[in-house]
């Protein structure tokens, strides 16, 4: 099974900086099994989230944005 993940992030990252945050999000994943067997990771920019990033695999969101923790600890959004 092929799984795409996109990674969400302020600024655009350098190859190096992209290559090791896709290594760490990958063993997370892989530790709460959300992988198939082939993954493609692809990044996406979007400065709303101001700092952090966000992870989408299919429907599922882990969000470690700024953004996200201004939204849930001030305003009570999930």
């Amino acid at each position: 099974m092929r799984t795409k993940v996109i990674v969400v992030t302020p600024l655009k990252l350098s190859g190096k900086d992209f290559d090791l945050l896709k290594k760490k999000v990958k063993s997370y994943l892989e530790s709460v099994s959300l992988l198939g067997e082939e993954t493609v990771f692809e990044e996406e920019v979007d400065p709303t989230i101001l700092g952090g990033f966000k992870v989408k695999i299919g429907s599922v969101v882990l969000d470690l944005s700024l953004s996200g923790k201004i939204d849930k600890e001030i305003y009570g959004r999930n």
